[in-house]
């Protein structure tokens, strides 16, 4: 069931709030006196539906365009499968704004107990021909169905194991792996790290400002370069999606600058080379 879906200008009168809080709040100087906190927000799970866009992800592009900001899409590919225009004009339109980086987020988002009870995830414990099918479907649908070339990947639940780290070096396509891990990551892909000790969600699909704050607080005097913070629109009502907010309006006061995942691996790639 969908959050509660606010009135068109309940929205506009919102999304007006927000552009003018955005305008008013000068960012405060980068942390480290420096280069800025970069953050990639990860929002997660992209489907279509048979009422159109879900609003909790129309409402998340809206905020993300009224900031000025950017942010990361994964897709489950199968929503690509057969003829749905809308949903891919909207996609498309989003992707070539430059505000957002379509990344993939499986084929089909699937998790199961086999029948010796153990749990199975779609890119860790299957085998390495149905993650290579499952890679190359998806990479087919966006480049068919959208234009697009997936740069990106980040897996379902992020539970990943070496069949997949074989298989991402293996796509000269690949360059980021969101969450991915540092003893598994072929050398040519960028791994955006999962951030310790600090999440958007800190309860499942639930973003908490004050936890997030909190949280915040105890690595400011030594931050780390960038975050990547994961997130589930659709599953967000009024509340949440106000957590959210507060969040971005606090990273914002922070300085922070608002990236994509792809982008944030060509910034800190230069970084490394900087003197």
């Amino acid at each position: 069931m969908f959050p509660t879906r606010l009135p068109p200008p309940a929205i506009a009168l919102m999304l007006g709030m927000f552009t003018f809080i955005a305008w008013r709040q000068a960012p405060a100087q980068p942390l480290d006196g420096g280069r800025p906190l970069l953050v990639v927000i990860k929002a997660d799970d992209l489907t279509d539906e048979k009422r159109g866009i879900h609003p909790g992800w129309q409402r998340f592009v809206d905020f993300i365009v009224s900031r000025q900001m950017k942010a990361g899409i994964g897709i489950i590919s199968r929503s690509l499968e057969g003829d749905k225009p809308a949903y891919f004009d909207w996609i498309r339109k989003l992707h070539a704004s430059g505000s957002f980086e379509f990344w993939n987020h499986g084929y089909d988002h699937k998790r199961w107990t086999d029948n010796t009870g153990t749990p199975k995830w779609e890119f860790a414990g299957t085998s390495e021909d149905e993650q290579k099918l499952h890679l190359e479907k998806s990479a087919a649908l966006a480049r068919d169905k959208l234009g697009i070339t997936f740069r990106t990947f980040g897996a379902p639940f992020n539970q990943t194991d070496d069949a997949t780290a074989r298989l991402l070096a293996a796509d000269p396509d690949c360059k980021v792996w969101l969450y991915g891990e540092p003893g598994k990551t072929p050398p040519a892909i960028f791994i955006a790290l999962r951030p310790k000790g600090i999440v958007l969600e800190p309860t499942a699909l639930k973003p908490d400002f004050a936890a997030f704050e909190k949280s915040f607080r105890k690595i400011s005097p030594a931050p780390p370069p960038y975050l990547v913070l994961q997130g589930h629109p659709s599953f967000w009502g009024d509340s949440e999606f106000a957590e959210f907010v507060r969040i971005i309006d606090f990273l914002t006061a922070q300085g922070a600058e608002f990236i994509t995942p792809e982008e944030l691996a060509a910034r800190s790639s230069q970084a490394r080379s900087s003197p």
